[in-house]
This record gives C-alpha cells, sequence and structure tokens, in this order.
C-alpha cells in the first residue's frame, strides 16, 4: 500500500499530476455516481485493503471538491480506517492537504467549499445530499492551515523564443 496518496477529481489532473495519482472517485471506491451508500462486505474489504498503509492524501484541484463531496470523502475514509481510528477523527484520521487554486473551478451541482451556512434543508429534509453538505462542511471548518504560494514556479518568460518556427 502508499502511505501518501494523490488524487484529483477530474481525470485529466490526475493524469498529469504523476505520483501514481488517481481520481478522488477511484481513490474512495465511488464507482457508481448515481447513488451514494457505505461499502459492506468485500466491497468494504477491499477498499480497507486499498488504503491500509495511507495515513495522507493530497487532493489537487480542491475548489472542485464541494461540500457534499467532501463528506462522501469523509465518509468512505472513516469506513477504510474503521479500528485504526481510535479518536474517531474525520478521515479516518487521515492527513489530508488540499491544492488548488479557490478561484479556479467550482464544484459542480454541490455547495462551495467556501460556503459556510449549514445546508438550507437542514432540518427540514434528512436526506443523504444534506448530511452529506454539513458533514463536509464539518471537514472543510478543520483545515486550519493555509499556504499561498506567490511565485509561479512552472512558468518562465522567455525574451527570445528559442524553439525554431515550423512551417
Amino acid at each position: 500500500g502508499h502511505f501518501v496518496r494523490v488524487a484529483a477529481p477530474p481525470g485529466c489532473a490526475a493524469f498529469n499530476l504523476r505520483f501514481n495519482a488517481t481520481t478522488i472517485h477511484r481513490l474512495i471506491h465511488h464507482f457508481k455516481l448515481g447513488s451514494f451508500q457505505e461499502l459492506s462486505d468485500a466491497p468494504l474489504e477491499r477498499l480497507q485493503t486499498a488504503l491500509e498503509a495511507t495515513r495522507v492524501v493530497f487532493i489537487d484541484e480542491t475548489s472542485m471538491v464541494g461540500r457534499q463531496f467532501m463528506g462522501r470523502v469523509d465518509s468512505r475514509l472513516t469506513q477504510a480506517k474503521a479500528g485504526d481510528n481510535p479518536r474517531d477523527e474525520s478521515l479516518g484520521g487521515i492527513s489530508c492537504v488540499g491544492v488548488g487554486d479557490p478561484a479556479q473551478c467550482e464544484a459542480i451541482r454541490d455547495q462551495q467549499m467556501y460556503d459556510t451556512t449549514p445546508h438550507k434543508d437542514t432540518g427540514t429534509d434528512a436526506s443523504a445530499r444534506i448530511m452529506l453538505s454539513n458533514r463536509g462542511l464539518a471537514v472543510y471548518e478543520e483545515f486550519t492551515e493555509v499556504v499561498v504560494l506567490s511565485k509561479a514556479q512552472r512558468l518562465q518568460a522567455l525574451d527570445v523564443a528559442d524553439t525554431p518556427d515550423k512551417i
């Protein structure tokens, strides 16, 4: 297993990351996108085996991970670490580092990570999407450290193009 796992919401971002990265859906074994429920039996055992050694998860393009989806991540990581999380910590006790530009892409059909109000239907609707959204809010509120990089590391301006034009 891997001590550190790297994931991103879109597959193209996961591919570009390298580091044996995967999509978040694949990381948490969320394959039936239309529905979400806790795992049991063989699927749960596969998830627990896959994440047995994992202690740190890096999530790239974190602005695309809305509150409901973070609730799903929390649910699955908590299941994955059942019996190995004595303090009953969020995300199964796995440390999480979110990476990305919060002003870039937003989560689709989900409350945004920076929306700090409980879901509007809290108290009148006990459906899973409401509970997951509020759980995701609680998880995001646990993120206390923010590092802002002020220098672009990948981009270098060239005074003169060093590639010949191809006709």
